[in-house]
């Protein structure tokens, strides 16, 4: 799709599920995300699925963000930031930590937090 001034918009549509898996980093987390299935590398039949890729956004050790990997916390969440929470079902949601997300109901595998809600 072309816009007027000449933007050109490309947009793919993909059939079947999507199942969002978060990976440790390498270096950060690294040891302090502990034993997790999900480590630093997609390999194998996980990276023929793979569908994008993207960084945190922030060091573990600057404080900037939590990091919850398969119940190993590597840096608490807190309450009041935004954070993107990804369930058992491997289903993705974004919300307020403790304010809506995690669901009660529903326990989480991975959780990452960037920003506060005002940023």
């Amino acid at each position: 799709m072309r816009f007027a001034d000449g933007a050109l918009v490309t947009v793919a549509t993909f059939s079947g599920p999507v199942e969002y898996v978060l990976h440790d980093g390498s270096a950060d987390p690294g040891p302090a995300a502990g034993a997790v299935r999900a480590g630093p590398a997609v390999t194998g039949a996980e990276r023929e699925r793979l569908l994008a890729a993207f960084n945190g956004g922030f060091r573990v050790g600057t404080g900037a963000g939590g990091y919850e990997q398969e119940g190993h916390v590597a840096s608490p969440l807190l309450r009041g930031y935004a954070s993107l929470v990804i369930g058992r079902s491997g289903r993705a949601s974004i919300g307020i930590w403790g304010g809506g997300v995690p669901a009660p109901a529903r326990r989480s595998t991975a959780c990452g937090r960037t920003c506060s809600p005002w940023s």
